[in-house]
């Protein structure tokens, strides 16, 4: 990837990062995270669903965490394997991009301050509703919601998107599709649980997309990789 390239990137990721900020300080958030609380009886009925927890945040997690092992694998057996010797440096970026991206978050949300919405005394918690960009009074614990960790496996797929569009480029708009997919599945059901404010999942996509751009342009620097 050029740098130029690089920097559209960096633009793209840019508008996500404001329209994350609106979406907190408008009050959008915690509007919509009422109307998923309102919904389900003034309680996150959901939080513990068979179908929310076990099946789309305990089983998407347990199969992304195997996908990257597998890909581990195979990134390790590209190195003697000769069908795909060709792809060995793809499917390292790959792997660095489905490690990193979940890892970036979980290093966030221990040094950001925000609450999950189950957290919050207006949805059913004990504690006042901070933007992001409020400083916390340190009066009660800190919240560590901050980004969307889940959801953060989903849109570290997004890197598929380049692996496709160099090598496979009829698969690259399919590829992006699935990685937006889960992502979005996986966030909106933590939205539903209240494990999540919408921007915190705006801010999870940005990081993804900063992740895969970056490792590119690491990776492969030639112009001809064009994304």
């Amino acid at each position: 990837m050029s740098k130029r390239r690089y920097y559209r990137h960096l633009i793209g990721i840019a508008m996500i990062l404001v329209l994350a900020l609106l979406v907190d300080v408008s009050g959008l958030d915690l509007w919509l995270a009422k109307q998923f609380y309102h919904w389900q009886g003034d309680q996150w009925a959901l939080r513990y669903g068979f179908i929310t927890e076990t099946v789309l945040h305990k089983g998407v997690r347990k199969t992304l965490v195997l996908l990257t092992l597998l890909l581990l694998l195979i990134a390790i057996a590209s190195h003697w394997l000769r069908r795909i010797k060709h792809l060995q440096r793809w499917f390292w970026y790959l792997l660095a991009c489905f490690v990193t991206t979940p890892l970036l978050v979980a290093i966030a949300k221990k040094f950001t301050h925000m609450d999950c919405p189950w957290d919050v005394a207006v949805l059913g918690g004990k504690y006042p509703y901070l933007h992001l960009l409020q400083a916390h009074p340190g009066s009660w614990p800190y919240g560590h919601c901050f980004p969307a960790a889940h959801a953060s496996g989903g849109y570290a797929l997004m890197a598929l998107f380049f692996f496709c569009h160099a090598n496979c480029p009829r698969w690259r708009i399919p590829a992006l599709l699935l990685a937006f997919s889960i992502g979005v599945i996986s966030g909106f059901t933590q939205q539903l649980r209240g494990a999540h404010f919408l921007s915190h999942d705006l801010w999870t996509i940005a990081i993804a997309w900063l992740v895969s751009v970056t490792y590119l342009l690491l990776l492969f620097p030639e112009k001809s990789v064009t994304a």
